[in-house]
């Protein structure tokens, strides 16, 4: 099963290389605990874990992997 799995493709050996796999994951209660922490940002004016451009950064590589994936190219970040 390749649920809940992470792996990077080595290019020099031309494999996947599991790197990290989490057996029990509810991704549920994954969102509670991020608008829990939103709202006590909010509720105790502190900052939150990512700022606006950390978050923008992020998805950008995200989509890019996404890409990479798709295209089954190197894409550039």
């Amino acid at each position: 099963n390749e649920k809940n799995t992470v792996k990077i493709f080595q290019f020099k050996t031309q494999k996947l290389k599991t790197m990290l796999k989490i057996s029990k994951f509810d991704i549920n209660q994954m969102y509670l605990d991020e608008i829990k922490h939103f709202k006590n940002c909010i509720k105790y004016k502190k900052s939150t874990i990512n700022d606006v451009k950390q978050g923008k950064d992020t998805l950008n590589i995200a989509l890019s992997a996404l890409k990479s994936s798709k295209t089954k190219r190197v894409v550039e970040i």
